[in-house]
């Protein structure tokens, strides 16, 4: 699965910090295997990169 993050430098006292992940969309029907990826990443961007929104283009459930 090929993903990247992107991450718009910000400020120490910024409000909003924004990441998008973007990988290969699984479109087998296996929504829980799918729901699972996506509270993996979320958990990762906010630890990972202090990110305080997620943004999944073109996730497909």
């Amino acid at each position: 699965m090929s993903s990247y993050w992107w991450l718009k430098e910000h400020n120490e006292g910024s409000l909003l910090r924004v990441a998008v992940f973007e990988a290969l969309s699984l479109t087998d029907g296996n929504v829980a295997s799918s729901v699972s990826q996506v509270e993996l990443q979320a958990e990762r961007a906010s630890r990972e990169h202090s990110a305080h929104l997620l943004i999944f283009p073109e996730l497909f459930l």
